[in-house]
């Protein structure tokens, strides 16, 4: 069962890897399925991803940024928007 959490969280993302809260989701999950430093790697790079989005001055900031406007107008209720 988690396995397939896992998969759908790192299929998310793969299509959106700007959005940190796509990283976020796997977190736990990891740590249950019993690797914590993957957990921390995908906390590492959420922070990463927030941090970004709080800056308008990078490609990268513009990104996050975009992925957060994107699901907001989409209004999915599974999609997690910062």
């Amino acid at each position: 069962m988690l396995q397939r959490i896992l998969i759908s969280y790192s299929r998310q993302v793969t299509d959106v890897p700007y959005f940190p809260s796509a990283w976020a989701l796997r977190i736990n999950t990891l740590k249950f399925l019993g690797y914590p430093e993957l957990a921390v790697r995908d906390a590492y790079k959420s922070i990463i991803f927030y941090n970004f989005g709080v800056r308008y001055d990078s490609e990268t900031g513009l990104k996050v940024w975009l992925m957060d406007g994107m699901c907001l107008m989409l209004e999915d209720p599974e999609a997690v928007c910062i």
